[in-house]
């Protein structure tokens, strides 16, 4: 066996579509994004090294929507000839990391995912009748790592770009080589997928009363300081306006090194999908020379 490949029909459909053609540049944004999905994941399938892929059209049909017959398809670089499995196909279970992939995003957006979660989503649909199986631990595993990891996103929003605003179709089916379905999505489902996902609100923490700090840095203009305490080191947002102002005033001056005694106030915010806690000053008490050999220049 030189050839490994898994063949899928994408039927796009809409009003717009009646007399079976679609513009151009739609559907070539959206087979690029196919294709550049399938090779992002294929790349980094178990054993697809010394391996190509590419995405070949074999057809475009049916009246009254627009079908491309679609074959994904694993070969062996010539330099390097390897054998595949007569019972495992890359190129089958790539396809299914694609859907699995596509209903995450379609679920979570762009937020990362627990394996618990990648599990729930891919139980909602049984294939029955369908070439495809119903996603074993591998494919969950490795599109758990892709979807987390964010490179998808671009690939995704293309390949399923017709569906957009300004562009011709309503409604888009992933079938199988046998016509059984395996994903539809229609234009709010599209917008569901490229729709960036909304950072919870911010959490404040209990606050940090009296905290004896080692000043390590200020950078005045922009109230930052880089703070240490307990082996901790902190960058915090000064928010003592009062304080602030005498030292503008020039009432108050420090040196790197300086203890200072402070409420550090604490607040639980989301980035990009992950947990991170930022930190003000929200009182400055007192500022005492460090007495060391090693005092720093003053700030």
């Amino acid at each position: 066996m030189d050839q490994d490949y898994f063949e899928f029909k994408l039927h796009l459909q809409g009003k717009a579509l009646e007399g079976h053609t679609i513009d151009a540049k739609e559907l070539g944004v959206a087979l690029i994004g196919i294709n550049d999905s399938l090779d992002i994941i294929a790349k980094q399938m178990p054993g697809a090294r010394q391996k190509q892929t590419s995405l070949q059209i074999q057809a475009s049909i049916e009246k009254g929507s627009v079908i491309a017959l679609l074959k994904f398809v694993f070969e062996a670089v010539a330099s390097n000839p390897a054998l595949f499995s007569e019972t495992v196909s890359l190129a089958k279970e790539t396809f299914e990391c694609f859907i699995l992939l596509i209903n995450l995003r379609k679920t979570f957006g762009d937020q990362e995912v627990t394996s618990a979660q990648v599990d729930t989503v891919a139980n909602q649909t049984q294939y029955i009748n369908c070439t495809i199986n119903n996603f074993n631990g591998n494919v969950k595993q490795l599109s758990q790592k892709i979807h987390n990891g964010g490179v998808l996103a671009k690939p995704l929003k293309e390949a399923f770009s017709p569906l957009g605003l300004g562009n011709h179709a309503e409604r888009c089916e992933l079938l199988d080589a046998n016509n059984a379905k395996v994903l539809d999505i229609d234009r709010q489902g599209y917008e569901l997928m490229i729709t960036p996902a909304q950072s919870a609100a911010p959490q404040a923490l209990p606050p940090m009363k009296h905290v004896d700090a080692v000043i390590l840095g200020v950078r005045f203009d922009e109230k930052k300081w880089t703070i240490k305490s307990n082996g901790t080191e902190y960058a915090a947002k000064l928010t003592d306006m009062d304080f602030h102002a005498r030292v503008q005033n020039r009432e108050v001056s420090f040196s790197a090194g300086d203890h200072i005694d402070i409420d550090l106030n604490q607040t639980m915010v989301m980035r990009n999908g992950k947990p991170s806690i930022e930190y003000e000053i929200a009182k400055v008490y007192s500022t005492t020379r460090d007495q060391g050999l090693f005092r720093g220049q003053e700030l």
